[in-house]
């Protein structure tokens, strides 16, 4: 009996908000969790070591620096990932369904392509305009092979 009365408040309190079972799935566990991009975005946690499956659509590159000119410092290596098909050409206005990573990790990732991508949350930046910028730490990257 005591068994079912839990049961059925904490089925109550998972339907107030749903609020309590994104907590339960992003907690902090022996198991990594798939979570999708814009689940992390409306539940976020620092530190949050979790995988995801996404697309890559931009590749950060350093700009070239021509000799004997000053140039101001590159941002860290990094690419963005977003849960759709689609290719970008900048950060602007970034969307609650993608997130940048960042890496010193060497590795080969092909724009446009589906990869299984283990990360560790970073603190969420925002900009001037008021929008929330998500980004993480890569772990390691594996492709989607289709079978």
């Amino acid at each position: 009996m005591k068994f079912l009365i839990k049961a059925i408040f904490f089925s109550l309190l998972i339907t107030i908000n749903g609020f309590v079972l994104a907590k339960q799935i992003i907690k902090k566990s022996n198991e990594v969790k798939m979570i999708n991009i814009s689940t992390l975005v409306k539940f976020h946690k620092d530190d949050l070591v979790f995988k995801t499956k996404a697309y890559v659509s931009y590749i950060y590159s350093c700009p070239s620096c021509p000799t004997d000119t000053v140039c101001k410092p590159c941002m860290d290596s990094n690419f963005i990932i977003s849960e759709k098909k689609k290719i970008r050409f900048d950060y602007l206005g970034l969307g609650s369904d993608e997130m940048i990573v960042f890496t010193d990790k060497k590795f080969s990732i092909e724009l446009g392509k589906n990869y299984f991508f283990y990360l560790k949350l970073r603190p969420i930046k925002s900009l001037q305009n008021d929008q929330n910028i998500w980004s993480g730490d890569l772990i390691s990257v594996l492709e989607d092979i289709k079978i």
